[in-house]
């Protein structure tokens, strides 16, 4: 069982595991054996997770209790998708390629910020490819014992993980109140429509965490409609500079946001007044003055 358990952490499987066991002299297990291992380790490490983010649910509960939170069961949380494909192609099309999707949450009313939602979309399923290549007429999922919860021409979809999280939440009675995001995602949209399968009258607030509010400003500073006197000494080469001074306008408002919140003990709402003051002294900071 800890062989097992430690394949599961290494991107050896058992066929390369008994290579490498014969090739130090040590006698392995038979094939079947070691992957009924590597089941009975899979069911218990999934297990254990689900009971330890439950606990810590309970434990943000607690912690909304404690700072007097008028519903302790409304989280705010974060959401991002991980992909295990060897390469991405686009931003806006991410995991095209990847035969496993994973869709974590993590809660943002205590400083821990600790998992409390996971999704998997999961397109392998070894018993099904084994009979396939035996010549069976096997479609995943859908057969016994099948592992793959995803056709293998669907696409991974954010927007489905998110709805499964929530469903998984709503068991315990939890409502998400607002959902930090990154820009290429409808994984807002994914709970919200829960809640509206739900009958429930609720509405998911959604938010863009600093890094990712920062690239759709570069995106739309490299895309922006400009004058042709711009730069006019990099004609030849005009984008890199626009490029250029997108970046810099990025960097400026990351330290304007920065400096306002060390201003007010991170309560920036109170600042949002000084925004259009700070805006025309960054354009007079640009023409010069």
């Amino acid at each position: 069982m800890l062989l097992a358990s430690a394949m599961k952490d290494t991107a050896i499987g058992v066929e390369k595991t008994c290579l490498l066991l014969t090739s130090v002299n040590i006698p392995p297990p038979s094939s079947a054996h070691l992957h009924n291992l590597v089941t009975k380790a899979t069911k218990i490490t999934a297990d254990l997770n689900q009971a330890d983010m439950a606990a810590k649910r309970q434990l943000v509960v607690q912690h909304n209790m404690d700072t007097g939170a008028a519903d302790p069961k409304q989280f705010s949380v974060s959401f991002d998708g991980r992909y295990n494909a060897n390469r991405l192609t686009s931003s806006y099309k991410p995991g095209q390629a990847a035969s496993q999707a994973y869709g974590v949450v993590i809660e943002n009313n205590t400083s821990y910020q600790y998992i409390i939602g996971l999704a998997v979309e999961n397109k392998l399923c070894w018993t099904g490819a084994y009979l396939r290549n035996k010549g069976y007429d096997i479609q995943c999922p859908g057969h016994t014992g099948c592992t793959a919860n995803i056709p293998c021409m669907q696409s991974h979809s954010e927007r489905h993980m998110a709805y499964d999280i929530a469903q998984q939440l709503s068991r315990e009675e939890i409502l998400v109140k607002s959902l930090t995001t990154d820009g290429d995602t409808n994984a807002h949209l994914g709970m919200q429509d829960f809640y509206d399968d739900l009958g429930k009258v609720w509405k998911v607030t959604r938010q863009t965490d600093p890094h990712h509010l920062g690239t759709i400003q570069l995106r739309k500073a490299r895309a922006v409609d400009r004058s042709v006197k711009m730069f006019p000494r990099y004609r030849a080469n005009r984008q890199s500079a626009v490029t250029a001074l997108g970046k810099d306008i990025k960097v400026r408002s990351s330290r304007i946001i920065h400096a306002l919140r060390n201003l007010v003990n991170d309560d920036i709402t109170s600042q949002l007044h000084r925004l259009p003051e700070i805006r025309q002294v960054t354009i007079e900071c640009y023409a010069g003055n």
